[in-house]
């Protein structure tokens, strides 16, 4: 919808509490100083570098100097979910837990990481893309952690480590209290263009409350400045951006996403996709179930179908589903 992931969650995390944030950069670094440096002005960001990847436990342990006595929370970069933290650390109180882990119910945990826990909801178990046969728990691990600071005593400092491999597991052989809430009830991981199609539709569609749009009283939303030719069709839902232009006998929707100063031309039909920021959409295209990444030009008359669009390299990349 226009806005990084990242800033989506930075800005929900901070609503739900959260003072301060650290991010634990790896590649491209500059990329995430300079965004954010630009669009997120309203709770203080420390950036901390890694040199080599250390993995999600020695990224943990490497910034244990930034980090107070308060039990802090660790989210995952790439998730979208409708976690409530405030509850979630309610809950790591009230289970006096070292560790809380967040998951999630799937119908087929067998590609995830399964959570085993008991009556009292604390975690028994840990298993790996269990075999259907082994399946004795739909729990998989969401991404999102509160931890008591003693825990970082655990983790060895400047090598790559594993928090849901080898942190979690040494743990829970100490005896220390992992609880494991489950007051989750969307969540997705946005690993592959698939998912981050899905997510937009579940926007669309209300399964997901994404910054209070509500597509269903209102097919159409966007920014009052958006330039619609009397004679352009909208199809909702469709979102649009600051500065969208969108010409004469151009049809667009449903489920699309027009990033902001994007141009649209004539007699252009576009449906299930997502256009970002500064894409300029030539005369009689036809795009469908793709992404047009920022910057893009799709040349007069051309289709484009179940593709992202890249404008790095000018040249289209197959989303196979």
């Amino acid at each position: 919808m226009g806005k990084a992931l990242l800033e989506h969650n930075i800005a929900k995390l901070k609503s739900q509490g959260i003072e301060e944030i650290i991010l634990c950069t790896c590649y491209l670094p500059d990329s995430f100083t300079e965004y954010f440096a630009e669009h997120v002005q309203d709770i203080p960001i420390r950036f901390v570098q890694e040199e080599t990847p250390l993995g999600t436990g020695g990224a943990i342990k490497n910034v244990q100097q930034y980090i107070g006595n308060e039990p802090f929370l660790v989210f995952n970069a790439d998730i979208i979910s409708d976690i409530d933290v405030r509850k979630m650390r309610e809950f790591h109180e009230e289970k006096g837990a070292d560790v809380t882990i967040a998951t999630v119910y799937v119908d087929d945990p067998t590609p995830y990481g399964v959570i085993e826990y008991d009556a009292n909801d604390y975690a028994v178990t840990f298993k790996e893309k269990p075999k259907p046969h082994e399946v004795l728990s739909h729990q998989i691990n969401a991404g999102a952690y509160i931890f008591n600071p003693a825990i970082l005593k655990k983790i060895p400092p400047g090598k790559p480590v594993s928090v849901e491999r080898e942190v979690f597991p040494k743990l829970l052989a100490e005896g220390k209290r992992i609880a494991v809430y489950r007051e989750c009830s969307y969540w997705m991981d946005l690993g592959t263009p698939e998912k981050y199609l899905q997510v937009h539709w579940d926007i669309f569609a209300g399964k997901y409350a994404f910054e209070g749009l509500d597509f269903n009283n209102t097919a159409i939303v966007g920014l009052s400045n958006a330039r619609v030719h009397v004679d352009a069709v909208l199809r909702g839902p469709v979102w649009l951006g600051e500065d969208v232009r969108i010409e004469s006998g151009a049809v667009v929707g449903p489920n699309v996403v027009v990033g902001p100063k994007s141009y649209i031309g004539k007699k252009c039909t576009i449906d299930n996709s997502i256009l970002w920021g500064h894409s300029r959409i030539e005369a009689n295209c036809r795009v469908s179930n793709s992404v047009i990444m920022r910057d893009c030009l799709v040349k007069q008359g051309s289709k484009i179908f179940r593709y992202i669009f890249s404008p790095d390299l000018q040249k289209r990349i197959a989303v196979s589903y």
